[in-house]
This record gives C-alpha cells, sequence and structure tokens, in this order.
C-alpha cells in the first residue's frame, strides 16, 4: 500500500527523482494525512 500510495503522490505532482528524499517524504507524508482526513472526497 505505501508503495502505491508514493506513486501516486509522485504522479499527481508530477515530481521526479531529482528531488531529496527528505524533502520528498516531508511532503509525502504531509499528502497522505490530508488523504486520509478527505478519505470520503477522493
Amino acid at each position: 500500500m505505501y508503495k502505491k500510495s508514493m506513486h501516486l503522490f509522485v504522479e499527481h505532482y508530477e515530481m521526479e527523482e531529482v528531488m531529496q528524499e527528505e524533502t520528498l517524504m516531508r511532503a509525502f507524508q504531509r499528502w497522505r494525512k490530508l488523504v486520509r482526513e478527505n478519505k470520503n472526497s477522493y
């Protein structure tokens, strides 16, 4: 599930692997929190 979520996140925001991993992880965690909070909206 984690791998699929990360893939959706990168795809949704059109991110490439040029970002630093730490920055990507922080952004991903914020996004996952929003998705969980708005689960019914998706």
